[in-house]
């Protein structure tokens, strides 16, 4: 199979989202959006029925999975938030 240049593209933008990640993770835990990552996935669970209610139908188990995985850093955030904190020089 040969290389493209959109395929080396992708693959380092891949792999430089996941030492981003990598590098802002301490303590095994991923940094996330949100205060209390246990009570975030609490309160979906529990309102788990209403956000199901939104998705349209055959799709509302990917809303709700969106809705829990919403206190994860985004991967638009994560790259530029670990350059900032680790120095880009």
């Amino acid at each position: 199979m040969r290389n493209f240049l959109d395929g080396d593209y992708m693959r380092l933008h891949i792999a430089l989202e996941g030492f981003a990640y990598a590098l802002l993770k301490t303590d095994d835990e991923e940094r996330v959006d949100v205060k209390d990552r246990k009570a975030w996935k609490s309160w979906v669970k529990q309102n788990q029925l209403v956000i199901r209610e939104h998705g349209v139908d055959g799709r509302q188990d990917a809303l709700y999975n969106k809705v829990i995985d919403a206190s994860r850093l985004s991967s638009g955030r994560v790259v530029p938030t670990a350059f900032a904190e680790r120095g880009s020089a």
